[in-house]
């Protein structure tokens, strides 16, 4: 099935406002379009979505798009993508959805590749709903210039109980291994392969920017930060952590290894095997980080657990 067009573009309905509990789409989808477009739906805002199949997805769009909607309102539960979900476009682009603001949960994915500029997300771009028992059996592999995650781009919603075996992500600002800016909760997260991290400022393994909670992280990591980017106006010093870039909320319970390594040789920069820089009211605890640090900089803070601290650490290794 191929279908072009403009804005609010899907699979099965432009616009959703319905409910919808059964469907199968066994071809491939090519949906080309600019604004809200979706393998399903472009936009919805209907009462439930349940029990859907897709085969495989491919969207071309420019923004605020994903592999199932593009700006999505309705709740999602019991959905299964058999083949692989391609997204290429600019901004707010996801793997599943390019905005959400409702609960989805059960799904099972195969692999998902998003290439766009920002607001780039695995499962969605911007997330400000839940996200609960996602699988993804293949490889994720994101890759943008700023605010780019595993997961999502930005997440003020609870994440929880999902699974991946291979996260590579590539940006220049704002880059993590799950989110690059998190306001929300992250807990039961596992992945049993490699988070491949690429960026430069702001940069973590699971997160770029916490303001949130990270509960139970446990990954491998292999992490290069170089100048892919220019940095931020104002910007005086570059941050990177194992775990987390810049931390300003809570990170409990977790684990890290790996390695990280840089060419920031003209820059400033704070790095930690855990944490890059943990600010004032932030608290690291029941953390171990076994991460190597190969570093080059023109003025280094470097750390097994943070490059600087001025929160609160305890019952935390390196």
């Amino acid at each position: 099935v191929t279908i072009a067009g403009s804005n609010n573009l899907g699979g099965l309905v432009g616009i959703h406002q319905g409910s919808i509990d059964g469907g199968v789409i066994k071809g491939q989808l090519l949906i080309k379009g600019n604004e809200r477009i979706g393998g399903l739906f472009g936009t919805s805002n209907a009462t439930l979505a349940k029990a859907l199949e897709l085969n495989r997805v491919k969207i071309e769009a420019t923004s605020v798009s994903g592999g199932l909607v593009g700006n999505n309102e309705t709740p999602f539960e019991q959905v299964e993508v058999k083949g692989a979900i391609e997204i290429a476009g600019s901004h707010t682009l996801g793997g599943l959805m390019g905005n959400n603001n409702k609960t989805i949960k059960q799904f099972k994915l195969n692999a998902i590749f998003v290439n766009g500029t920002s607001g780039l997300g695995g499962l969605v771009g911007i997330n400000e709903g839940n996200i609960e028992s996602v699988a993804v059996k293949g490889e994720v592999t994101i890759k943008g210039t700023e605010r780019v995650g595993g997961i999502s781009a930005s997440s003020k919603g609870t994440l929880k109980n999902l699974e991946f075996n291979d996260l590579t992500v590539e940006g220049g600002n704002e880059v993590g291994g799950l989110i690059a800016v998190n306001n929300g909760k992250i807990e039961g997260i596992t992945n049993r392969g490699i988070i491949k991290v690429k960026g430069n400022h702001l940069t973590g393994g699971a997160i770029g920017v916490n303001y949130g909670q990270l509960i139970g992280f446990s990954s491998a990591i292999v992490l290069s930060a170089n100048m892919t980017q220019p940095l931020p106006a104002h910007t005086t010093e570059i941050l990177i952590g194992g775990i987390i870039g810049q931390n300003d909320g809570e990170l409990t319970a977790s684990n890290v290894r790996g390695s990280i390594s840089n060419q920031l040789n003209n820059h400033r920069v704070l790095m930690g095997g855990i944490v890059g820089a943990n600010n004032e009211k932030a608290k690291v605890s029941e953390v171990f980080s076994l991460v190597d640090l190969a570093v080059t900089a023109k003025t280094l803070l470097a750390g097994g657990i943070a490059g600087q601290n001025k929160g609160g650490i305890q019952y935390t290794y390196s």
